[in-house]
């Protein structure tokens, strides 16, 4: 988790740094705290207990990383390890 979080401490109007392990070395994503929402007023994708909300920022930066949340269901698990582990 803290190999993959950049952002320590959240500071209002900037993004959210994580850091995953791509094929040519470290790769910077940063996003912004919005989260895809459903219309049930529920997150889309993940859902974290206790609403906290890094694990959907956390996804929100490993969709940008792969090319959006689509191409997450093709993922194999050695590559999400490998992407965020290096």
């Amino acid at each position: 988790y803290h190999r993959i979080v950049e952002t320590k401490v959240p500071q209002k109007g900037m993004p959210f740094t994580f850091c995953f392990n791509g094929n040519n070395g470290p790769c910077h994503v940063n996003v912004d705290d919005r989260i895809p929402i459903g219309t049930d007023g529920e997150p889309m994708f993940t859902r974290a207990p206790n609403r906290h909300w890094y694990p959907m920022l956390i996804e929100k930066a490993y969709a940008k990383f792969r090319g959006g949340y689509k191409h997450l269901d093709f993922a194999t698990p050695h590559e999400v390890l490998r992407d965020l582990t290096g």
